[in-house]
This record gives structure tokens, C-alpha cells and sequence, in this order.
């Protein structure tokens, strides 16, 4: 995948996003995080791993689906 860095094979160690990332919420750049670990890797475990050592505590979930309707169905 493009845009991760592992500390080694099982072990993730940061998720890097170019472009507009932190310029708005960070809901935003956590669902491309998540689109793009699926595309890329196609197993939802991976999005676990992410999601893990992101924190999930550090997540409104109400936010990140209400971001993800909108960057799926558009404005």
C-alpha cells in the first residue's frame, strides 16, 4: 500500500495522507484512511489494526457517518 509505514511486517506504525489532509476535520482523513486501506487491501481486519492504533476513543462515530454518506453520495 502506498501510504503506510510499518514497524515491521504485523505492525503498523503511521498512515501517511497527502494532499488536504489536516486542513479540515479529521473525520474527513479518517474515513480516506479507511476507503483506502480497503481498496488497497481488501480485509477489514486491517481497518481494525488502523483504527486500533489511531485510538477509537478518539472517534465520533456519528461524525465519520455522516462524512462517509457525503463523500459517497456527494453534496
Amino acid at each position: 500500500m502506498p501510504n503506510i509505514i510499518l514497524k515491521d511486517s504485523q505492525t503498523f506504525s503511521t498512515f501517511i495522507i497527502l494532499g488536504l489532509s489536516g486542513y479540515s476535520d479529521k473525520h474527513i482523513d479518517i474515513f480516506w484512511a479507511i476507503w483506502s486501506i480497503h481498496y488497497h487491501l481488501g480485509e477489514d481486519r486491517y481497518i481494525g489494526i488502523f483504527l486500533d492504533n489511531y485510538g477509537r476513543k478518539e472517534i465520533d462515530w456519528d461524525i465519520l457517518r455522516i462524512v462517509s454518506a457525503h463523500k459517497v453520495f456527494g453534496d
